[in-house]
């Protein structure tokens, strides 16, 4: 596995921090997210469309390299993060609310989510953490229409 798929794989190596590369992950993207000056949802859209094939791509490597959705591989969050916020108001407060409730259903691993895991490769890595975004995505519309944010 090269270097640049190493990368990739791991979120700009934010899948080597050595407590919860996970979070590491969907942090790095969240911040990402937020401080680059775009507003328009459709750049957003499309990066997660790259990114999500991408991913497959390189954690079907990385699976070889590492192991089976090796805690490296932090692509899937970032990708499932960037899900969760698609065509959302671009405010602290829902940035910070789909970080959680990402995080969290990303560990409960709702139905099908779990399921998907099982898929072959990188397409099992991916898929999952992608059904959680827009779980946590659908979710937030609901939070922004009971609250009015």
């Amino acid at each position: 596995m090269n270097r640049v798929a190493k990368f990739v794989a791991s979120g700009c190596f934010a899948g080597y921090c050595p407590l919860a590369p996970g979070t590491a992950g969907s942090a790095f993207i969240a911040l990402l997210y937020w401080l680059l000056p775009t507003t328009n949802q459709w750049f957003w859209f499309s990066i997660a469309g790259v990114f999500f094939f991408i991913g497959v791509f390189v954690s079907t490597q990385a699976e070889q390299c590492w192991g089976e959705d090796a805690g490296r591989i932090v692509i899937d969050e970032m990708v499932g993060f960037l899900a969760a916020v698609l065509f959302l108001p671009k405010i602290s407060l829902v940035v910070i609310l789909a970080f959680f409730i990402f995080r969290f259903l990303d560990i409960v691993k709702p139905f099908p989510a779990h399921r998907l895991q099982r898929l072959p490769g990188g397409w099992g890595v991916m898929v999952d953490d992608l059904v959680v975004g827009i779980y946590t995505n659908l979710l937030l519309r609901g939070v922004i229409f009971l609250f009015k944010l």
